[in-house]
């Protein structure tokens, strides 16, 4: 497009630079009227992707709240509704719809923001079938999809949210890869990666990949098009029907990962995306909620922290119906109040990191400052922001974030509460 700067300058792949305005309109002085359109353009898209960030983040820990509220509360209905299987199942549809609430918040911050990754074992043919009910609901009724687990204990080191934004919105591209209807097979498997293949895309380091691919029976590329698949901004669609960012946060994601993605695509014959994340040895599978939540139990008393006065009354309920003890505050400032009358049986504080008058890091620092050690347990709806200010703070302290379950906080508490005490 512009001329490019004679000088190389490093920055993070799949997301565009933050100088880029200001570089572009030094460019636009070499550039022909179609290049200066096309810059003004990718500005204008710049500037308005920013602004959605900074929005997105603005609503993310009031959003997170609303969803872990409802998903607690979905949880607690359901756990007094043993048999009734209809009731059960619209329960299953709201949680559902919650989570998915929460993977399009995600969805923006990662790109947006480069959220922080949570790398653990990954069953990638689990994770697809738990995906498969929410992949499905993404297509329409002429769009067959088809799960193929060559090897189903093929594990990643990955962050398995981030991989589920990989895989919806692969599926996404292939889904409007097929106006006329069509099918998209998502398959599973390991595979090694040798020197001479590393060499070939150029970076990369040899050794054992778990593959996740999904091919679709569409329209294809051709060869200049795949040569911008992964750019931000970069669509074939029309205008206002997408943004562009979908391929290039499953890119961004994936180099985060120290992964690859291949793409392999003829025009009239369809495309097939091969995504090879680093693997794993695959880890005990968690309990289900309703298996685990038995074994998480406690009779130590807590002090929870949290603003939200529907969210704070349903962690109270789930943390009381397991045994705990909960003293309860709105803000950090109310907190120390409660800690002062209860410092000997308070065993551990649950605390927001954003509340108003005092938030859970300077509600731990006054504590610290006035020499009372107590264990904490960090939970945040905007997790990549303020898991920095916790870090910031300690980078050895709990945290939690939110949307959670019932069985997430029971066995993160749990954790905290077992855990040696400190110096």
């Amino acid at each position: 497009m512009g001329k490019k700067s004679s000088k190389p300058v490093a920055r993070p792949r799949g997301r565009p630079p933050r100088g880029a305005p200001a570089k572009r309109s030094a460019e636009r002085n070499g550039a022909s009227a179609a290049e200066r359109d096309t810059l003004d353009q990718q500005q204008r898209r710049t500037e308005k992707m920013e602004a959605l960030s900074q929005l997105a983040g603005g609503m993310a820990h009031d959003f997170n709240n609303l969803l872990t509220t409802i998903l607690t509360t979905a949880d607690l209905i359901g756990g007094e509704l043993i048999g009734d299987s209809t009731v059960l199942s619209d329960l299953e549809t709201i949680k559902t719809a919650s989570r998915r609430g929460s993977e399009l918040i995600r969805k923006l911050l990662a790109f947006a923001r480069r959220q922080r990754l949570d790398l653990q074992p990954v069953v990638l043919g689990t994770l697809l079938q738990d995906t498969a009910v929410v992949l499905r609901r993404l297509l329409p009724a002429d769009v067959e999809l088809q799960l193929e687990v060559h090897e189903p204990g093929c594990a990643a080191r990955a962050d398995p949210v981030a991989v589920e934004q990989i895989l919806i919105n692969l599926v996404t591209n292939a889904r409007d890869a097929m106006p006329g209807g069509g099918t998209i097979a998502i398959g599973t498997a390991c595979e090694d990666v040798s020197l001479a293949a590393c060499a070939r895309r150029g970076w990369g380091t040899p050794g054992r990949y778990a593959v996740l691919s999904v091919a679709d029976t569409g329209v294809g590329m051709d060869p200049e098009t795949q040569r911008h698949l992964f750019e931000p901004f970069f669509t074939t669609k029309p205008v206002d029907a997408g943004t562009g960012l979908g391929l290039a946060m499953v890119y961004g994601l994936v180099r985060q990962h120290d992964g690859f993605v291949d793409v392999l695509s003829t025009p009239g014959t369809g495309t097939t995306v091969r995504v090879l994340l680093p693997a794993a040895e695959p880890a005990a599978r968690r309990a289900s909620p309703a298996a685990g939540t038995a074994q998480l139990r406690g009779t130590e008393t807590i002090l929870l922290a949290e603003d939200e006065d529907a969210l704070r009354r349903a962690a109270t309920r789930v943390l009381e119906k397991h045994g705990y003890r909960v003293l309860e505050a709105a803000n950090g400032a109310e907190a120390l109040e409660v800690f002062g009358r209860h410092e000997t049986e308070i065993a551990l504080i649950v605390a927001d990191v954003v509340m108003p008058t005092l938030g859970g890091p300077q509600l731990i620092r006054e504590l610290r400052a006035a020499g009372k050690g107590v264990k904490v347990l960090f939970t945040s709806g905007y997790p990549a922001r303020d898991a920095q200010e916790t870090r910031a703070l300690d980078p050895g302290l709990p945290f939690l974030a939110k949307p959670w379950t019932i069985t997430e906080l029971l066995r993160r508490v749990r954790e905290v509460l077992d855990q040696p005490a400190s110096g």
